[in-house]
């Protein structure tokens, strides 16, 4: 008689409390907690790689040179309908890459260009916070005749050698909201 009253007890204190889940990125010393309330995908498939007679290549030397320059996906985060949507990226800082502000030009001048290719009447927000001592660049754009109004924009910084690219795309502005909180109460160490 008491083991389903404590059952039912246990299972209602774990699932109020939880309001959020941790994820922790030790390449770059990030700690950040997502809403419990969105789809996490935090297993992200390595890319494959075709040679030029479309046949897939094995050498892990090669394969290893390859992904040096590639993003490294870390974890995408959806609204339960998919219409919402944020992945959290790494790439490595190298001569290809340039140095921060050559970085964040060429991500901002290539998101601009995919929007202009799908709206013709958008704005552009651009803003930096800083968390633990980490400039976070902001580059949104939005839909200004549309309904829904479309938010596709990144938040680009420099950590440890990388570059890290949470890219967004969403519809519901409190998608963004709750995103963006996460994204400046998090930690670096």
């Amino acid at each position: 008689k008491l083991l389903p009253i404590l059952s039912i007890l246990t299972f209602a204190l774990n699932s109020c409390g939880q309001t959020s889940s941790e994820f922790t990125f030790r390449d770059i010393g990030l700690r950040i907690r997502i809403p419990h309330n969105y789809s996490i995908q935090d297993k992200v498939l390595p890319p494959s790689f075709l040679d030029s007679s479309g046949k897939q290549i094995t050498d892990t030397t090669k394969l290893r040179e390859l992904e040096y320059d590639l993003w490294k996906g870390l974890l995408i985060v959806s609204s339960s309908d998919h219409l919402n949507t944020a992945s959290f990226n790494l790439a490595r800082q190298t001569t290809k890459t340039g140095n921060f502000n050559e970085y964040y030009k060429f991500s901002t001048d290539r998101l601009e260009m995919m929007v202009k290719q799908q709206m013709t009447n958008y704005e552009t927000v651009f803003s930096v916070s800083t968390v633990d001592s980490i400039k976070i660049h902001k580059f949104m754009t939005y839909s200004t005749r549309t309904n829904p109004v479309q938010f596709s924009g990144i938040y680009l910084a420099q950590v440890k050698g990388y570059f890290l690219i949470i890219k967004s795309d969403y519809v519901n502005k409190q998608f963004g909201e709750k995103l963006e909180k996460a994204i400046v109460t998090s930690e670096f160490y």
